[in-house]
């Protein structure tokens, strides 16, 4: 099962590289949304993920090789402890990088809301750090479990965690953009709010594979059944790689979002004009420090619903959040 699990993860390590390479080549295009600084910081982080994906897949081949070949000077105590016990040291640093984009995003989306909102989010985002450190710390004294019957605890927990870490933010991501979605479809119409259904199919999407591979771990675990237990190690030995590309998956198709001067519409640049560059602005997913807004065109069914004083106000809302992107 090592050796399979072994085999996978190196896919996935190849899955990685491609991913990382079609991504800068967006990031450093003339065609990606993004401001320099925000490059900048983008491809720090993904060299960042590659190196963790790259230990990973050191460690779990070395693992194999002491394993399966039992290389002098390997210790017994490799064999005769649950495979799950000797999971890379990476795997807490892969899922502390992916929450920590998470966490990031929602900071992101959630700038300019009011002040008591904005103590109970980050009283809600230190909460999932805390147990993401704490559950990511505790991984790292496995040794100290293997002569107690919570010998595979803390692999247990950092995998639990990171699940429930996930769904959380993630769903405080797609609950502020339905928000913006509902927004965008009482202004402009329902055409209008596509886009962010798109969005929250990525979050869905991304999310989910994270939490089947660490669904199927735990199912396996606690199936009862010895051979069960044993194979439980192919999606462990997967989890860190998924960790990695779900991420650099959400950072490929941002940066690759539409520009607002696709569109296919002519004329003087109106309130209604920011509300499109907003929606462009949430296809980056939130993370543009520049929108080239272009020309387009009024649509007057929006501007003539509402006063002049409201178009401003909108206009002036949605020029604010364009600065923060």
């Amino acid at each position: 099962m090592e050796l399979l699990g072994t085999f996978l993860a190196a896919v996935a390590f190849g899955i990685i590289v491609v991913l990382v390479v079609s991504t800068i080549q967006v990031l450093l295009g003339d065609t990606c949304i993004y401001g320099k600084p925000m490059r900048t910081t983008l491809l720090c982080y993904i060299f960042f993920m590659l190196l963790l994906a790259l230990l990973a897949s050191v460690q779990q081949i070395a693992f194999v090789i002491r394993r399966v070949l039992v290389l002098p000077g390997a210790a017994t105590t490799s064999s005769a402890s649950p495979p799950q016990l000797h999971q890379t040291f990476a795997l807490p640093f892969c899922i502390w990088g992916a929450d920590a984009f998470l966490i990031w995003r929602c900071t992101l989306l959630y700038k300019g809301i009011s002040r008591v909102w904005t103590v109970l989010l980050f009283l809600l985002l230190f909460i999932v750090s805390i147990c993401s450190l704490g559950t990511g710390i505790l991984f790292f004294f496995s040794e100290r479990f293997i002569s107690t019957r919570l010998y595979n605890l803390p692999t247990i927990l950092a995998v639990s965690s990171s699940g429930l870490v996930n769904i959380t933010l993630r769903t405080v991501i797609i609950g502020r953009i339905v928000y913006h979605q509902q927004y965008i479809r009482k202004a402009m119409g329902v055409h209008y709010a596509s886009i962010y259904t798109k969005i929250i199919s990525m979050c869905v999407e991304s999310c989910l594979m994270t939490s089947f591979c660490g669904a199927v771990f735990l199912g396996l675990y606690f199936s009862n059944d010895h051979r069960r237990e044993l194979a439980s190690v192919v999606p462990l030995t997967l989890f860190p790689h998924t960790c990695v590309i779900t991420p650099l998956l959400l950072i490929y198709r941002a940066a690759k979002g539409r520009s607002i001067t696709d569109l296919a519409i002519s004329g003087p640049i109106t309130a209604s004009t920011i509300a499109r560059s907003d929606e462009d602005a949430k296809e980056g997913m939130e993370f543009s420090n520049h929108v080239s807004i272009g020309s387009t065109g009024m649509l007057s069914s929006f501007t003539s619903s509402l006063p002049s004083t409201d178009v401003d106000r909108y206009a002036h809302e949605n020029a604010e959040k364009g600065q923060r992107l």
